[in-house]
């Protein structure tokens, strides 16, 4: 019996816990909720909220207000975008004279793409300065990968303004923290030189 109702109370604080976190419980009171909100180091929804009265754009959020009052988490804050042909390819990376952008080509079928893929798309929230960009092989657009020099799956091409194409990786989930920290690298404004 103390063993089902230990279960019972853990299963129950934790529910709590993740619709606190999440801001999205209507049972819980409004003072619960900040109070444990409060504690957390990230964006919160208190943090969310005044960001929202100072922003117009949902999009620079990491919180989005909902009719009711709660938040939930904004998972669009900043989009992939997927590129198939040759002319989205120019417009969207070639074009880009004002952010980096950091290509990640992949196959459906791979394996490796899908265990790197969570990884990626974490990422994206981690620089909301970047513009990411996904190339997924098709039969249409074999050519403008072949074109690109991406030689197996996943790779992952990084463009800085006014300079180009400046860095190029495979993005397997071995070298994802080579990469990302190459990546943070150029955010921060410096390079390391082997002397």
């Amino acid at each position: 019996m103390k063993r089902s109702l230990h279960f019972t109370a853990v299963l129950l604080l934790g529910t709590f816990s993740l619709s606190c976190s999440f801001g999205v419980s209507p049972n819980v009171p409004t003072r619960v909720r900040q109070s444990v909100s409060a504690r957390s180091a990230v964006s919160t929804p208190d943090t969310a909220r005044r960001d929202h009265l100072e922003s117009n754009e949902n999009t620079t959020n990491s919180w989005i207000p909902t009719e009711e009052g709660n938040f939930l988490p904004n998972i669009a804050r900043n989009r992939i975008t997927q590129v198939t042909t040759l002319e989205e390819y120019k417009r969207h990376v070639g074009e880009e004279q004002h952010r980096m952008v950091c290509v990640r080509f992949f196959s459906q079928t791979c394996r490796a793409c899908k265990a790197a893929e969570p990884m990626f798309r974490r990422m994206t929230l981690e620089y909301p300065s970047i513009k990411f960009v996904e190339v997924p092989l098709l039969e249409d657009n074999a050519y403008m990968l072949k074109g690109l020099g991406v030689p197996s799956f996943p790779y992952v091409h990084l463009y800085y303004p006014g300079a180009g194409l400046v860095e190029e990786s495979r993005l397997n989930r071995k070298v994802f923290a080579e990469f990302q920290a190459v990546l943070q690298q150029y955010v921060d404004g410096y390079c390391l030189a082997e002397l």
